[in-house]
């Protein structure tokens, strides 16, 4: 009888104890901060930290955890610590997993330096100059040092390797690069000729909420005005996207045009940006899924004069310009945009009265 009541004892202690790791140690919750994370390559981090909580939303003390990147040529982490150890520049996911559930935070590797172009492809005509614009950024705490400019061809344009200044000699493409230590970026330098009046190219660079680079087909017009006065403007496009620089007069010549301040009350809707801007400054970039409307606050536009092509003449040049958004996303904000051309110029473009 002894021995039958030992055997139950023995068995209500290990039914006990399961219930009570049901009870206080079964993770149902984890959260992984911070949800966001930076790791320079070669450095080693602990910064993510596992909270584990059971059903009675206790935290459960010293959890197992399992920890996993899903790109480890990215990142490694140490599946018992969670230390990550940063591989190459580039994005992972770090996994936090105790039992049946997990939490996942987004860690960017970084290089002690980096290199970006404000412009990574440049359009320019035969005697054009332009300087490159790199911007390297430091994050070990140490000054940056300056960048060193690379290539280009010898009958395209030539590459100062200390001010990336470029100087465009005759038609074809080279390819350039901006290098700190091992880290490069690197860009295009194409040189062209308009040989009429239905394409030029115009790349722009936009920073400020927006981060991008885009490649436009583009034209350039002189063209009478509502008031009896002439305009001009650039006219850009993509298959789903307008741009359209618009200032008052025409444009011939060289020349470097400063654009004016506008208020709040100039800014509107365009319902024809080319033919019927709002303003006399304008950008617009039609796509319902970002940026509908904008205005320019002020900047620089340069343009050259070139040779006449059949039905007009041609245009190369480079604008730096500060823009203003009103849009449906919010509260407006500021963008800059950089970009060079190379451009027909067409004289009074034909505009619906």
């Amino acid at each position: 009888m002894r021995k039958h009541t030992t055997l139950i004892g023995v068995v209500l202690f290990i039914l006990g104890c399961d219930l009570g790791s049901h009870v206080g140690d079964v993770p149902v919750r984890v959260d992984l901060t911070p949800a966001v994370d930076t790791v320079l390559v070669g450095q080693q981090s602990t910064s993510l930290v596992a909270h584990v909580f059971n059903a009675s939303d206790e935290e459960i003390p010293d959890p197992t955890i399992r920890w996993t990147s899903t790109e480890t040529s990215v990142a490694v982490v140490d599946t018992a610590t969670g230390e990550i150890r940063g591989v190459r520049a580039g994005m992972t996911e770090v996994i936090a997993r105790a039992g049946l559930v997990a939490d996942t935070a987004e860690v960017q590797v970084l290089n002690m330096l980096d290199v970006t172009l404000a412009l990574d492809t440049i359009f320019l005509a035969p005697g054009d100059t332009f300087t490159i614009v790199a911007t390297v950024q430091s994050f070990d705490g140490s000054s940056p040092p300056q960048p060193v400019f690379r290539g280009g061809a010898p009958s395209v344009a030539t590459i100062d390797s200390v001010t990336g200044l470029v100087t465009a000699v005759g038609p074809g493409s080279a390819p350039f690069s901006a290098t700190v230590d091992t880290v490069s970026a690197t860009g295009q330098v194409s040189v062209f000729q308009i040989s009429d009046t239905v394409f030029g190219a115009l790349q722009a660079s936009f920073e400020g909420s927006l981060q991008t680079q885009l490649t436009f087909s583009a034209r350039a017009f002189n063209h009478p005005n509502d008031v009896g006065g002439t305009m001009f403007q650039i006219a850009a496009s993509t298959a789903d996207e307008l741009v359209a620089l618009v200032f008052v007069d025409s444009l011939s010549g060289s020349t470097t045009r400063t654009v004016g301040t506008l208020t709040s009350a100039d800014i509107g809707p365009a319902t024809d940006p080319i033919c019927r801007p709002t303003t006399s400054f304008g950008y617009f970039r039609q796509d319902p899924t970002s940026i509908t409307a904008l205005s320019i606050e002020g900047g620089t536009l340069y343009a050259r004069l070139l040779g006449p092509v059949p039905g007009g003449q041609a245009l190369s040049g480079r604008f730096d310009l500060l823009l203003q958004r009103t849009d449906i996303e919010g509260e407006p904000g500021q963008a800059r945009m950089r970009g060079t051309f190379v451009l027909p110029l067409v004289s009074l473009a034909s505009c619906p009265k």
